[in-house]
């Protein structure tokens, strides 16, 4: 059983939002369970609600630390081979206000370096 207890989409996104370590931020990541909500059960919720098998879904909650604003990303491959370039789709997480916003984003890492 998922640590969201099977409850759906909005269900997990409550619960990161919830449990989310705000006053950790920037400290070393202390929670594998939250970590776990944002890497595994989010990413299985939106892939059991995408029909086309093309997309990948990666979520973080940073490189071993807790980010302030930690993501969810859904990506077609033939479109971008990272979230460092293309168009995708991304959850972003605001845990200190207790929002999450689903928006269009644009990778523009490789832009950046020509």
């Amino acid at each position: 059983m998922s640590i969201a207890q099977d409850g759906g989409l909005s269900e997990v996104l409550g619960e990161i939002l919830e449990r989310y370590p705000v006053e950790d931020i920037g400290e070393g990541i202390s929670d594998p369970d939250v970590r776990q909500l944002l890497t595994d059960e989010l990413p299985a919720q939106i892939n059991a609600g995408i029909e086309a098998t093309s997309f990948e879904v990666h979520g973080s909650a940073g490189q071993g630390r807790w980010t302030a604003i930690p993501w969810v990303a859904v990506r077609d491959p033939r479109e971008s081979a990272s979230i460092n370039e293309g168009v995708y789709v991304v959850y972003l997480f605001e845990p200190q206000e207790q929002r999450v916003h689903l928006t269009l984003n644009q990778g523009v890492k490789r832009l950046k370096e020509e």
